[in-house]
């Protein structure tokens, strides 16, 4: 990860959370530049089949919090 992340990439990052564990998933965290889903922009995006939550690597800090916050309630909410 560099330097221009959000701060909150940055923590994770430098926790070391790479990861988020669903009762018996384990989803990883994917950083991504331009992300998007059918063709049309988007801040974040979670694969069930796969255990992946993408998110845009070049979002503020604001969005990059309520993004996780709303690809984890996916997965919460999935299972």
């Amino acid at each position: 990860m560099t330097s221009n992340l959000c701060s909150l990439y940055t923590s994770l990052s430098d926790n070391k959370i790479t990861h988020i564990n669903a009762g018996y998933r384990k989803f990883s965290l994917q950083l991504v530049k331009n992300l998007e889903e059918e063709g049309q922009k988007c801040w974040g995006k979670t694969d069930f089949d796969r255990c992946q939550i993408f998110l845009e690597s070049e979002a503020a800090h604001d969005i990059a919090v309520e993004t996780l916050l709303h690809e984890i309630m996916h997965v919460v909410l999935h299972f």
